[in-house]
């Protein structure tokens, strides 16, 4: 399993609770809210970390793929995330350099 954060990877041998992710990744984060609306899409979590800073948080539990890639780029745009994790089961290399 892979949980990306705007500044890298961060590899993990099991699905991990999302805050123990965020810690791993030298964060503390806050639950706000799942299933966010986000115009006709949905967010699967939003949460802010020690600093006031919008987190989003996106599941995908297969390969990476652009839909995906989509609504990580429009929750962060829509929502004035300053991270995003997208959690996922593998990623496609271009997505990785994306």
């Amino acid at each position: 399993m892979q949980y990306w954060v705007n500044a890298g990877f961060l590899e993990v041998d099991q699905m991990i609770p999302v805050a123990q992710a965020a810690e791993a990744l030298g964060m503390t984060i806050q639950l706000v809210a799942t299933e966010v609306p986000v115009g006709d899409f949905r967010l699967d979590i939003q949460a802010i970390d020690a600093d006031g800073n919008v987190v989003i948080i996106e599941n995908q539990l297969e390969c990476t793929s652009h839909d995906h890639l989509g609504k990580v780029l429009t929750y962060l745009s829509n929502l004035d995330a300053k991270i995003a994790i997208w959690i996922v089961g593998d990623f496609r290399e271009e997505h990785a350099e994306a």
